[in-house]
């Protein structure tokens, strides 16, 4: 057990390693040639990160998954369409809870360092950035490759060792993968909920769906609606209070979504159920077995550095 979750740990610091050492070259290149501006460091940013996690991080992590053996502990339980619908009303009042967490916690930052609060970087770059642009990374690339390299890739021979240690560990390095505040919360929650999804029906194709409606939700509609609004303060009242209505109507969705969904799980939560190891001798300790496990302690470290300066920036 411990060797395995160590591997798996090592092939995500391999991730971030090499996302981030091709993302610092192709700036640099880009930089060189004289492409990158201040005119269009918003798309160019997004394209770069895009290429260097969804392209190198991702095809590289997937080889070195490939090496690993696959086990049991995924089952192939069939979940209606009235089921999921349900479930991914309880998925927004996770991801509106965490925001407000996370949120919540940064302006608790600013306040005790009397500098405000934190630049929140994703959303500068959504908002700078071209819709189209945006759709592509946001709701079709992050969602496909996310849910494999921490759903498929990982629960495929994790789960195993017990369903909810798994989808523990998941939601936690996909959490920290978001290397901010702002995104950690929400995103152990959602990745909590995608991983249970998916160890319960085996099929991939659920998680990837859930994510794209949700960072459609919140990575597109929710900033192109604050732009529709900015672009229309000039033009008078009746142009500005279109958008201010679509904006109050999509916060009284979320507040809907998050009331039914607390709802929705409290009168559910007893057919939450986890498979235990499948095997007796693949039962032990999860967390002892993760701190005998370097590669781990390495992710970890990497993260809490990476999280350490977005509360700086």
């Amino acid at each position: 057990m411990s060797k395995l979750y160590n591997r798996t740990s090592w092939i995500y610091v391999c991730f971030f390693v090499s996302a981030t050492a091709a993302q610092v070259l192709l700036s640099l290149l880009l930089r060189r040639l004289g492409l990158l501006t201040e005119e269009n460091q918003a798309w160019i940013s997004i394209t770069v990160s895009c290429v260097s996690m969804y392209g190198v991080g991702f095809f590289l992590s997937k080889a070195l998954f490939s090496l690993l053996p696959k086990g049991g502990g995924v089952q192939q339980e069939y979940w209606s369409l009235g089921k999921r619908i349900l479930y991914f009303i309880i998925c927004m009042s996770f991801m509106y809870i965490g925001n407000l967490i996370g949120n919540a916690m940064m302006f608790s930052v600013g306040v005790f360092t009397g500098k405000g609060m934190p630049t929140n970087q994703m959303t500068e770059l959504l908002m700078e950035s071209n819709v189209w642009l945006n759709l592509l990374s946001m709701v079709i690339l992050a969602p496909i490759v996310e849910e494999w390299l921490f759903r498929k890739l990982l629960l495929d021979r994790i789960a195993r060792f017990g369903q909810l240690p798994a989808v523990l560990l998941s939601a936690f390095f996909f959490a920290l993968a978001h290397g901010n505040f702002y995104q950690f919360f929400y995103a152990f929650g959602l990745g909590a909920l995608f991983a249970y999804l998916y160890v319960k029906t085996g099929k991939i194709r659920y998680p990837i769906e859930f994510h794209m409606a949700i960072n459609f939700f919140g990575g597109i509609l929710a900033p192109e609606l604050v732009k529709w609004q900015e672009r229309m303060a000039g033009r008078g009242p009746l142009f500005w209070a279109i958008p201010m209505m679509m904006l109050a109507a999509y916060g009284l969705l979320l507040i809907g979504c998050t009331i039914a969904g607390i709802v929705l799980l409290c009168c559910n939560v007893r057919q939450i159920h986890f498979l235990p190891a499948r095997e007796r001798e693949e039962r032990g300790n999860v967390l002892l077995a993760l701190a005998k496990s370097p590669g781990f302690w390495v992710y970890l470290l990497y993260s809490a550095v990476i999280l350490a300066r977005s509360v700086m920036v």
